[in-house]
């Protein structure tokens, strides 16, 4: 089977290379040049084609180690268009690779790495890089100048992306995948830019509740939509899903349908706030404390707007459950909420948080007591991101490699 793939990889570059070889310009000057166009590469799961230009006035090779991918050429002098030859990705989760493109003289130029990320059988885009603010077509890095607002192609910073057990590698906000029968995952694109993703879900069957939500969260998601109405989320079985409402519990608090995601954080259109109305958003919170103006659930929304930036603050906002099957609207009630946060220190440095060092990023958890009293966020509801996992079993920023996780500092995030 593999040497008929490597056949079929090289009859694709070789019609490829009959169609799409060019001449192109080689710069002048005295200064040795070697520059790459682009930074990432989002391949769909089907077998293709594709190209990318480097110009240049030296020698140079390039190296990719996936068996998947061929490239034409692998060395030469001069500006060039390179060809890239992929087969087909049969299984469910994303894969990734990348092309080094280095000058044969290692003094005379930089060298340059294109981050390349297929998506998998089961839909939505593998990420490579770019403003991730979502875009699931990429942006350069997180920003690489661009901050990730979401583009899911949106990761490319150029760098390696590392597979911590997530359909979407480049998604940095994940939290990873469990082999769990009661959890079931929905990730979710922007239906009016398909491009760029909105929310990621984790929903648990048996308590008919999110475990957790996690979303990139930057200005682009922002604009003047209303709020929409709820409905079931139409990636996760319909009949695991308990339709929210509000009203009091038999102990005599008053629960309200809480928005994990908050609404006010995906207001760009109507399309894209209706998703944070789907059911799996929902969890019940307490009304009279938690859920409520003055309440700390409410104020750590608005404490949002504040740590917000640039290069996109990736967040997770979920539930937690200590020996307690209390229901309210066939909702496990939770014991606990939390909220994890992690982007640049900076906000504005124009890199994707995959390619940052641990020193250059920071990540915290504000984990609080459903019957919280009213208050402000403050120190005392952060811990580590590190003992968040400990407590809650969950594995946070997966695909971040050097995300600080042991640490944080309070003053980092304005408290």
């Amino acid at each position: 089977m593999k040497i008929l793939k490597h056949i079929t990889l090289a009859l694709a570059l070789v019609a490829a290379v009959m169609v799409g070889c060019e001449e192109l310009p080689t710069p002048g000057g005295s200064d040795t040049q070697l520059d790459v166009e682009i930074t990432s590469l989002t391949l769909p799961a089907e077998a293709g084609t594709t190209s990318f230009d480097i110009t240049s006035n030296t020698e140079w090779s390039i190296s990719c180690s996936a068996d998947w991918m061929q490239i034409i050429p692998t060395s030469g002098s001069g500006s060039t268009r390179v060809l890239c030859s992929y087969s087909a990705n049969t299984t469910a989760k994303g894969r990734n690779t990348k092309i080094e493109i280095m000058p044969v003289d290692l003094q005379s130029a930089s060298s340059h790495t294109v981050l390349v990320l297929q998506n998998g059988t089961s839909g939505g885009n593998a990420d490579n890089g770019g403003d991730d603010n979502g875009d699931d077509n990429g942006d350069n890095g997180d920003n690489g100048g661009n901050d990730d607002n979401g583009d899911d192609n949106g990761d490319n910073g150029g760098g390696t992306v590392t597979d911590g057990g997530t359909p979407h590698a480049g998604w940095a906000e994940l939290p990873a995948e469990q082999d769990n029968s009661d959890y079931y995952y929905a990730y979710h694109m922007r239906p009016d830019k398909t491009s760029q993703r909105n929310l990621a879900i984790c929903y648990s069957a048996s308590k008919a509740c999110p475990v957790w939500v996690a979303a990139v969260l930057h200005s682009c998601y922002k604009g003047s939509a209303d709020r929409s109405s709820y409905s079931p989320d139409p990636q996760i079985p319909s009949s695991i899903q308990a339709v929210p409402d509000a009203g009091n519990t038999n102990k005599g608090n008053w629960m309200n349908r809480g928005h994990m995601l908050a609404s006010n954080k995906r207001t760009v259109s109507s399309a894209t706030n209706k998703q944070v109305f789907y059911h799996t958003n929902i969890a019940p919170q307490n009304g009279n404390t938690l859920n409520t103006g003055g309440g700390l659930w409410n104020n750590l929304e608005d404490h949002e707007n504040k740590i917000m930036c640039a290069d996109t603050l990736y967040s997770v906002h979920g539930c937690h459950w200590e020996n307690t099957n209390e229901r309210f609207n066939d909702q496990v009630v939770p014991t606990h909420f939390y909220k994890v946060y992690l982007r640049t220190k900076k906000g504005n440095s124009g890199k994707w948080v995959v390619n940052c060092s641990a020193s250059e990023l920071q990540c915290v958890a504000f984990y609080m007591r459903h019957d919280v009293e009213k208050c402000q966020p403050s120190s005392k509801h952060m811990i580590s991101v590190a003992e968040l996992e400990r407590i809650t079993g969950q594995t946070f920023f997966p695909n971040v490699p050097n995300a600080p996780k042991d640490t944080y500092n309070s003053s980092d995030w304005g408290l």
